[in-house]
């Protein structure tokens, strides 16, 4: 049985997400191969968005019946934070190291069901929030709102009604990162049926995140925001 080798980006960021999918998917959106290694050696950077779109394209494989294999020989800091957030116990089965922890920056990994995201948002999320940034939970009502109608969103347009959620703080730069991916049909494709003189994925992903920016959505949203 041949395999089908998926090199990971040296640089996993927003900008290759897409690029990336293309080199997994068939334009209808089928796998390529039922057989695929997913091969790290040339990653050296990631952030929380391509860690939940690499995971949420990996479990769909998976669900899809694709024969996924995992290829890492490499020990570098982005291997290493991978390790230390669980990834490759999740996908592999194993850590890298024998002594990767979660870091206290970091939260991990989680398919969340849209079902139980009201609980989920309003209590696990909203405690991590708040403890990290030592702020009173009344002060981040509009990101747990903002949260919210992303898994409204999900439940709304994915296949499964899941979504993949990822967090990171970097306290240096007094920021935070959160996550989410689906199995829907994606921002730029959604971006780009509301406007279709976007001609491609680049360009449908800085507009989703201009400010003010929306497309439209079902009734029972009213409005979704793309963030």
């Amino acid at each position: 049985m041949n395999e089908y080798i998926v090199s990971i980006p040296s640089k996993f960021d927003i900008t290759s997400v897409y690029p990336f999918l293309s080199n997994v998917l068939r334009q209808d959106n089928s796998p390529i191969s039922d057989n695929m290694i997913f091969d790290f050696t040339d990653l050296k950077f990631i952030e929380p968005v391509a860690v939940t779109a690499l995971s949420n394209i990996i479990e769909w494989l998976k669900l899809n019946q694709v024969r996924i294999k995992i290829n890492v020989n490499v020990n570098n800091s982005a291997i290493r934070y991978l390790d230390d957030s669980g990834f490759f116990e999740y996908f592999a089965n194993r850590k890298i190291r024998e002594f990767a922890r979660l870091r206290s920056t970091t939260m991990p990994l989680e398919f969340i069901n849209s079902e139980n995201s009201y609980e989920w948002v309003n209590n696990r999320f909203a405690m991590w929030l708040t403890s990290i940034l030592q702020i009173s939970k009344s002060s981040i009502g509009n990101i747990l709102m903002s949260i919210g109608e992303i898994f409204i969103n999900i439940s709304d347009h994915s296949e499964v009604g899941i979504g993949c959620f990822f967090a990171q703080h970097y306290p240096n730069m007094h920021e935070v990162q959160v996550s989410i991916s689906d199995f829907g049909i994606g921002i730029p494709r959604k971006v780009r049926n509301f406007d279709p003189t976007i001609k491609n994925d680049t360009e449908a992903l800085k507009k989703a995140i201009e400010y003010g920016f929306s497309t439209q959505s079902t009734p029972q949203n009213g409005c979704e925001y793309i963030l």
